[in-house]
């Protein structure tokens, strides 16, 4: 145990056992590691915690980064240790720290309390929720698309491990990768992210975040966030914007969605539940994109997708490929069908129909 972590771990105890208190621990423990999971090893685990026995936690052992790679931390159900990164050590802020240590302890509990691995990235998951920090769809949808496995090499024996990669909190993150491919989430708050060298997926989650793919193949994700995020130096021909999440598949409807900023830089603006989501490509002359520089969505289905029906919210919803039933309700919509033989209804208010 290295002198760096000694601060965290009373921290990591304060927080699990809040956790373990908490009314939202059954709900928030669904959300990070499904339904299948057992009730009799959870209800243990949450008696442990509540009790402030935490004897159950996997050992900390450090290793180099050039052990670990790009990640900060590991799990291994094999050896039931968790592994950190030394250079991760020597330069992180002990929130950042803490975070991961959390990351990895919810990849313990995912093997202590299921028999499949959960789908993607539930230590990230788990240590947002039980920090108190809560989740927006496109956030969780993108964990749980993340693959956290990988190998790694400890005294001659390959380990399979879940890794926590670059992932930030719901503060004000600067997170930085590597020369690899790296995968780096803001989450909340105002972060800078930094890709370097290499294929790099940047996502900068709710927030003012400012993106540096650097050099390489980088796609900066864009989602319904309440954000307004900079990429600095996308590089047409090279990088990709990603709007499968938005349910995007036609380059003329995402036409629509772009502006100039007054400075020639293009603006990306979607809207969806009253909340505005912006991405500016830095340097990017509006009138130069090309559908090839965007990723769109390519799944087939026939999706009924609405807006909000409450509250009087000016909504844009997007059909994608399929034959799709779209209804705004409330608000002043606008309604994408886009590809296939859709069904628009744009409710109470003025609403613009795009039938595609």
């Amino acid at each position: 145990m290295t002198s760096t972590l000694l601060p965290s771990l009373p921290a990591v105890y304060d927080i699990l056992f809040n956790f373990a208190q908490s009314d939202g621990f059954w709900a928030n423990l669904e959300t990070a590691f499904g339904t299948s999971y057992d009730v009799v090893k959870a209800t243990e685990l949450r008696q442990q915690w509540q009790s402030r026995n935490f004897s159950q936690i996997p050992p900390i052992e450090v290793l180099s980064g050039e052990v670990l790679g790009t990640a900060n931390g590991a799990y291994s159900s094999s050896t039931n240790k968790i592994y950190l990164s030394a250079s991760f050590l020597n330069t992180a802020s002990s929130a950042a720290i803490i975070n991961v240590i959390l990351e990895e302890i919810g990849h313990y509990v995912d093997a202590q309390i299921n028999q499949v691995d959960s789908a993607g990235d539930e230590g990230a998951i788990f240590a947002e929720l039980v920090q108190g920090n809560s989740l927006d769809v496109a956030t969780l949808d993108a964990l749980r698309a993340e693959n956290d496995q990988t190998t790694i090499i400890v005294n001659g024996e390959i380990i399979q491990v879940e890794q926590a990669d670059f992932t930030g909190t719901n503060g004000n993150d600067n997170i930085t990768g590597t020369s690899g491919d790296d995968n780096i989430y803001g989450l909340g708050g105002n972060d800078t992210l930094s890709g370097l060298a290499g294929n790099d997926r940047l996502e900068g989650g709710s927030g003012s975040d400012t993106l540096y793919g650097g050099t390489g193949n980088d796609v900066f994700n864009f989602a319904y966030y309440q954000n307004s995020d900079v990429a600095m130096d996308f590089v047409q021909g090279q990088d990709k914007i990603d709007v499968s999440s938005l349910n995007l598949s036609d380059w003329a409807t995402l036409q629509l969605l772009i502006s100039n900023d007054g400075k020639n830089n293009a603006l990306i603006t979607t809207f969806f539940d009253g909340v505005q989501s912006q991405l500016k490509l830095n340097g990017i002359n509006p009138t130069l994109l090309q559908a090839s520089d965007f990723i769109f969505n390519t799944i087939n289905l026939n999706q009924s997708i609405d807006g909000d029906d409450f509250y009087t919210y000016n909504d844009q919803l997007f059909g994608g490929l399929g034959n799709d039933t779209l209804r705004g309700f409330k608000g002043n919509d606008t309604l994408f069908g886009e590809q296939g033989d859709d069904r628009l209804d744009g409710g109470s208010g003025s609403d613009t129909l795009y039938g595609g």
